[in-house]
């Protein structure tokens, strides 16, 4: 049996609105280490926004000595004005190897993973696929289950 993505996941997951500003999701990426934040409306994932998408939108001259008022206000912007809207996402029983091919089929770096509720109980990120495959190519997943060591607890979500 292959392993699912809820075995492959991480489970705690930054959830952010959608008028969280730019400078406090950068905070939030600082504070617990994750790369991914989900945004949440009414209680279901609508978008995501990942450290590379703030990187688009923040002025690369913030914090800098040339740094002007313009572009301390790229801090300001909300999550909807930067999130991925168009959201693929995959179910917790799914396959891992799935959740893997989606992300390389469609260049996207993670998924949340989505209950029969449409409440989110995880994110599957590329470290994710990857901590799979390394277990999977060094023999420890085998053709009865997953093995020990899944790797998926990282914080680089």
């Amino acid at each position: 049996m292959l392993r699912t993505v809820a075995q492959a996941m991480t489970e705690e997951v930054v959830r952010i609105d959608m008028d969280t500003r730019i400078e406090e999701i950068i905070e939030r990426f600082r504070s617990t280490g994750f790369r991914h934040a989900l945004v949440i409306e009414e209680g279901a994932a609508v978008g995501v926004i990942s450290d590379r998408d703030v990187l688009r939108h923040v002025s690369p001259f913030v914090g800098k000595m040339g740094e002007r008022n313009m572009d301390r206000t790229t801090l300001t912007r909300r999550a909807h004005q930067v999130m991925t809207r168009k959201l693929i996402s995959v179910g917790p029983d799914s396959p891992a190897v799935e959740a893997a091919m989606l992300m390389h089929k469609h260049y996207i770096s993670c998924v949340p993973v989505v209950n029969a509720d449409g409440e989110c109980v995880g994110i599957f990120t590329w470290r994710n696929a990857i901590a799979f495959a390394a277990d999977v190519l060094g023999g420890k997943e085998t053709a009865g289950g997953a093995g020990a060591g899944d790797g998926a607890g990282s914080k680089a979500a």
